[in-house]
């Protein structure tokens, strides 16, 4: 869906949601503690200190829902949006730099680099099993602190040239992350376990 996007197209969706030129970091996520959406604000604040148009789309709903639209009213470089389905965050992607992820990383690594879009998070100890799939192919861990935080998205986004080569690691990378080379690994582990004769490949018909 991604790559059927037109430049027309994002340039479209881009002017729909008034969103201004410059660099913009997606966050997609449930609104709650583990998300660490205070850490998020105070590092946008730092980030658009030193890139004045930058903006930042936060799109979600839960618990801290409250919070975070007074969060975002009280900065003009914040969008928030409601939960996405799955064209919707497509969309928003197409007009994304990167993916801001401060807190728990889950399952958002997987679309975020099916999308192209490197993934910012901290060496935070508490993410999920998913956020294996994050290497420095696709991603960027910063330390745990706002401060740190900030510095990466910042020197991130003034490197062109490395903000343009981090995203197309990044789109390539996803390739590694299909149905079928799940399958295959899924296969070599239980060959490895002995539970599957060595012949065995997975069927494009199962």
């Amino acid at each position: 869906m991604r790559a059927s996007l037109s430049s027309s197209d994002i340039e479209a969706f881009r002017h729909a949601q008034d969103i201004p030129s410059g660099p913009v970091g997606l966050f997609v996520g449930a609104f709650i503690e583990a998300k660490r959406i205070d850490f998020l604000f105070k590092a946008i604040d730092r980030v658009v200190a030193a890139v004045p148009n930058f903006t930042a789309v936060v799109a979600g709903s839960g618990p801290q829902q409250e919070f975070v639209t007074a969060q975002a009213d009280r900065r003009r470089h914040v969008r928030v949006v409601p939960r996405l389905d799955q064209e919707e965050l497509v969309r928003f992607s197409s007009v994304s730099d990167i993916l801001l992820m401060p807190g728990r990383v889950g399952l958002v690594a997987v679309d975020a680099v099916a999308l192209g879009l490197p993934v910012i998070t901290t060496d935070w100890p508490f993410h999920a099993p998913e956020a294996e799939y994050l290497n420095s192919s696709n991603s960027i861990r910063s330390g745990d602190s706002e401060i740190e935080y900030a510095k990466v998205v910042i020197d991130l986004l003034s490197n062109t040239d490395r903000l343009l080569d981090l995203r197309e690691r990044t789109w390539k990378s996803g390739e590694s992350y299909t149905v079928e080379a799940m399958a295959a690994h899924f296969v070599a582990h239980l060959k490895d376990q002995n539970v599957l004769p060595m012949g065995t490949v997975p069927s494009s018909e199962g």
